[in-house]
């Protein structure tokens, strides 16, 4: 085997894209600007390795071994488990122990081909420009909303990621438990216990309300807040939660981001008075 091609190309080994690893996440940007470089390295690894070895059959000299073998098997490994390839992953291995140019080049074809059937098998999906913002976004809502709503915070979450991932209707359907963790909250607040649905809460809510109003003959400044949140509650139990509730009854993606910002808007309202 012609030792000086080996030496030359080990150089080409020297260089570490770096970036791969197994539970990392990443934007689509991050994907695009360090991980599609990252398997354009490694297509171009593959590649040229398998050129080289193609190249020159015979024994694989021991001095190059981890540079030509070893270096790029586990290169390629930790490419395959990041993108959970796992029969590629399982195949480098006959790039390591691969002891001459014949058996590597085949090793390398090997990895190369596995790689493209898993990978041809697999979807991407790219959410759209104006609804990027909304995915994966631990805090939608806000701190505030995060701190204070913490019954919440999965549903916030979800509703966020389902409009992120086009499925309106979804959406919607996270955001009526939102504003349920919020109608909980104010009866708690007022004093009214658990009830079995949202038009139990609101009539003993309403009622709390009334009595304390015709006690006093005025309502408080907190009093009044509480009357305006159920008020407002309830009407979306009636544009939103019952409709919604219904199999016939869907959302287009405009329509769930106007829900998701109203809904947005009231628990940020409701924050500044009530909490879990």
């Amino acid at each position: 085997m012609n030792a000086p091609l080996f030496r030359d190309f080990a150089r080409l080994h020297d260089s570490d894209a770096g970036g791969f690893g197994p539970g990392r996440l990443r934007s689509l940007w991050d994907m695009l600007e360090l991980d599609a470089a990252n398997f354009v390295h490694l297509l171009h690894l593959i590649g040229n390795s398998e050129e080289t070895a193609r190249a020159n059959p015979g024994e694989i000299p021991e001095a190059y071994r981890e540079a030509f073998c070893e270096l790029p098997s586990e290169k390629m490994k930790e490419l395959c488990n990041w993108l959970n390839l796992p029969v590629s992953a399982v195949i480098t291995k006959y790039v390591r122990s691969a002891r001459t140019g014949e058996a590597l080049s085949a090793a390398y074809i090997g990895v190369k081909r596995s790689i493209h059937s898993e990978l041809s098998g697999r979807i991407f999906f790219e959410p759209d420009a104006k609804y990027k913002k909304y995915f994966r976004n631990d805090k939608p809502f806000g701190g505030d909303v995060f701190e204070a709503f913490s019954s919440a915070n999965e549903d916030i979450i979800e509703a966020a990621n389902c409009l992120a991932l086009e499925r309106a209707t979804a959406c919607v359907l996270h955001l009526m438990r939102v504003v349920e963790a919020g109608l909980a909250a104010l009866a708690a607040a007022i004093g009214v216990g658990k009830q079995n649905d949202w038009g139990g809460y609101l009539r003993e809510i309403t009622k709390e309300l009334e009595t304390r109003k015709r006690n006093s003959g005025a309502r408080t400044a907190d009093e009044q807040f509480y009357a305006e949140v159920a008020d407002t509650i309830d009407h979306m139990k009636r544009a939103y939660r019952n409709p919604t509730m219904h199999p016939e009854k869907s959302y287009s993606q405009d329509r769930a981001e106007e829900i998701f910002v109203s809904v947005r808007s009231f628990m940020r309202h409701l924050v500044t008075k009530i909490r879990e």
